[in-house]
């Protein structure tokens, strides 16, 4: 009896004119941010967060957009924190 997985194909190359604003699922975006996936989830509904875009029914987000909101929220001491 041969109990062997089915064999996964290779992911796909990026295209090479996507660079770096490659789009991330929640699951890569949270990677990415070091954030879980329904803390993305809870953030984009109440409005806060990174930029997402939608495609169909998934959720996708550009590595600059994640930059951009890490950027966004550089404080030089703790009275400068805003909560979201």
């Amino acid at each position: 009896m041969n109990h062997r997985l089915p064999s996964i194909p290779p992911l796909a190359e990026p295209h090479p004119l996507a660079g770096d604003n490659g789009l991330l699922d929640p699951k890569a975006a949270g990677a990415y941010l070091g954030l879980a996936v329904l803390s993305l989830a809870d953030m984009r509904c109440r409005g806060v967060g990174p930029v997402w875009t939608r495609a169909g029914r998934l959720i996708r987000y550009r590595k600059s957009w994640l930059d951009a909101w890490l950027e966004s929220r550089c404080c030089g001491s703790t009275s400068d924190y805003r909560r979201s």
